[in-house]
């Protein structure tokens, strides 16, 4: 989705390039941590497989 908003040209939203592409980046980060929070496990989570 970020990098969509980056490179759309005709975006439906009235942004102009800095704002889109600073928008995007701040996505593609949250997406970044959200993503390697959810890899992370608690070292107190025991699997019960």
């Amino acid at each position: 989705m970020g990098l969509g908003l980056i490179f759309w040209d005709n975006f439906p939203v009235g942004f102009d390039k800095t704002q889109r592409t600073i928008f995007g980046v701040v996505i593609l980060i949250y997406a970044v941590l959200r993503f390697s929070r959810y890899l992370r496990k608690d070292p107190d989570e025991v699997d019960e497989a």
